[in-house]
């Protein structure tokens, strides 16, 4: 199986400027998945075989397969990419780098 790059990937959807998936691998190799809104969210985790629980392999592999897919999307259009947006690197529209953004990638008030 490939292996992620990176220990945590966000890519915000395609229909909301404020939705974005977020997939981490955790020290123990858990997987997190993060779901968010502008008003909210969840996340869930999916433990390595052992003392964390491991009920769920092949969906842990299939989140790990994800986070790849993740990257290579965000390598391709790095405008959708949760934590370049959050780290104030692109603004999310036309891959220009953000100048009037806030923390979180949302559009600061004027």
């Amino acid at each position: 199986m490939k292996s992620p790059k990176k220990t945590d990937v966000g890519r915000y959807g395609d229909m909301s400027p404020h939705e974005h998936l977020r997939v981490s691998l955790d020290g123990d190799h858990d997987v997190i998945v993060s779901v968010w809104d502008d008003c909210s969210g969840a996340s869930i985790e999916f433990c390595t075989a052992g003392l964390g629980g491991g009920k769920s392999p092949r969906t842990r592999d299939a989140l790990i397969a994800l986070m790849c897919a993740i990257e290579d999307d965000n390598e391709k259009d790095p405008s959708r990419d949760w934590l370049a947006r959050r780290m104030g690197r692109f603004s999310g529209h036309n891959n220009q780098p953000a100048d009037n953004e806030t923390a979180d990638g949302e559009l600061a008030a004027r």
